[in-house]
């Protein structure tokens, strides 16, 4: 996380957006997957254990947030330690 700031580099940059962005995602869609309560339902009318379903639904819980604000934080610092663009110096806009 703290070597994929590349302030110097916008290549680079774009590539650690991306992929923060997608740790992001994966995060929440492992907040998604740990919220239904489909598979613990099922083995309740099975008469199965629910103790070992309640524990890997908070593990899987505990990791996807751990993954969101590793994407958060990440992102953040990506585009905090961004040199600006804009001021590159070209006069691109000049009229002839």
């Amino acid at each position: 996380m703290l070597a994929g700031c590349f302030p110097h580099d916008a290549h680079r940059r774009t590539i650690a957006q991306l992929i923060e962005g997608g740790t992001l995602g994966v995060g929440i869609g492992m907040e998604y997957f740990a919220n239904t309560s489909a598979d613990c339902d099922q083995m309740m009318q099975t008469g199965g254990p629910s103790v070992k379903c309640d524990s890997t639904r908070q593990a899987i819980g505990s990791v996807g947030v751990v993954l969101i604000l590793a994407g958060l934080v990440g992102f953040i610092s990506t585009i905090s330690t961004a040199e600006d663009d804009s001021d590159n110096g070209s006069g691109s806009a000049t009229a002839h």
